[in-house]
């Protein structure tokens, strides 16, 4: 009986060990191998070369990627953390009214003249003034240092856009004054010349191109601007150094409209300039290393978020969450008051000064007995007035 017993046998050496990383198993594989088969046929021996097909464990190395938190790019620059009272109802300088909005205004834009720290007038973007003998003409000599700058959202880089002109003063003023723009304090400069007649003129009216061309501002040259008065004003001064008589970017205003305030657009002229403004949410502002004295801005950015309540506040700056209460934000809460007098670590932070806003109480003078302008004057002058700034405003 004749039988035929085919035999193969494949062997396969396998050197190193096994390592198992990341928890991974090592992957079957088919890969070619050329091998020496042995067979026996009817009895005789044949050694013979194949090429067969066999399943291999091939091990294979995965590198292990490790993240890396990303740098934060403000780390190391001197900040001051606060807490915003409200949101800003606008920081475009011809419409703002509040104290929020005026706070980050003045921080980003400058007029013809400033305050010091008691309250007198100091020039800015103007160096000098002149007013003539009838005291009808006040004459602004510029700066030419003091530049619009644009800070690009998406690279945090600052753009030099080139000087503040006596044009951009003419344009900021009678954009105030346009009743298009529907300034709530545009009658703060009725003093000038023809600026009543044009703020409450029909925009609409066949002449109101000439009645705005009529108002008492004029660029003489780049850095002469000159004011006409409709009387004589020794407080005008005062007057130019409020913000609805700041320049203004008119290209940017144009091209964007009511938005152009907002961050990314803004063109600014300040020390400072928007970072961010996230609506409801925060804001921050930030050095403009292109201001003419930069190096004395110490403080790189300034902001945090928008809070409503005083008392929240009052617990952010006690857990060293944010670095003063003040403005833009609130004040320490009345009813703290006693407390922080009393205690030995804040009474030594807390600090009153005046301030550069008007709070008043008023009458409903429509209804009795307020309808009487007497009722009104007695009340008036019975109003003990230390004793409300002692026990009701703490001060």
């Amino acid at each position: 009986m004749s039988k035929k017993l085919i035999l193969m046998v494949v062997v396969m050496a396998m050197l190193g060990a096994i390592a198992v990383a990341c928890g991974a198993q090592p992957a079957p594989e088919k890969v070619v191998e050329t091998v020496v088969v042995t067979k026996e046929v009817q009895g005789e021996t044949v050694t013979v070369v194949e090429t067969v097909e066999v399943v291999k464990t091939v091990e294979v190395e995965k590198e292990v990627v490790k993240e890396v938190a990303p740098e934060d790019p403000d780390a190391g620059r001197v900040r001051l953390d606060t807490v915003i009272g409200t949101e800003p109802p606008s920081l475009d300088p011809s419409l703002a009214t509040d104290t929020t909005s005026i706070f980050f205004i003045r921080q980003m834009f400058v007029g013809l003249a400033s305050f010091d720290e008691n309250a007198n007038v100091i020039p800015s973007l103007a160096k000098d003034w002149t007013v003539s003998d009838d005291g009808l003409e006040w004459t602004f000599n510029l700066r030419d240092d003091i530049h619009w700058v644009h800070r690009d959202p998406n690279t945090g880089e600052f753009e030099d856009l080139g000087p503040v002109t006596a044009q951009d003063v003419e344009y900021g003023v009678k954009r105030t004054l346009d009743p298009n723009t529907a300034s709530d304090y545009a009658y703060v400069l009725y003093i000038i010349k023809g600026a009543e007649e044009f703020n409450t003129a029909d925009p609409n009216a066949e002449n109101f191109a000439e009645l705005r061309d009529a108002v008492g501002v004029e660029a003489l040259d780049d850095v002469t601007v000159k004011f006409t008065l409709k009387e004589p004003a020794a407080y005008f001064p005062s007057i130019a150094a409020m913000w609805v008589t700041f320049p203004l970017p008119q290209e940017t205003i144009e091209t964007y409209g009511d938005n152009w305030t907002e961050a990314g657009l803004i063109v600014t002229n300040g020390p400072y300039t928007l970072r961010e403004w996230s609506h409801g949410s925060e804001i921050w502002i930030e050095k403009n290393p292109l201001w003419v004295d930069a190096d004395k801005v110490q403080i790189e950015l300034v902001g945090g978020p928008i809070i409503q309540e005083a008392s929240t506040a009052m617990a952010m700056y006690e857990n060293n969450e944010i670095d003063m209460m003040a403005d833009p934000g609130w004040g320490p809460p009345l009813p703290d008051m006693d407390r922080i007098k009393a205690d030995p670590e804040l009474s030594q932070q807390l600090f009153i000064a005046p301030r550069l806003c008007t709070y008043y109480y008023g009458f409903v003078n429509t209804k009795p007995p307020f309808d009487d302008p007497r009722v009104r004057k007695a009340f008036a002058m019975a109003i003990d007035r230390q004793s409300l700034i002692d026990n009701v405003t703490k001060g």
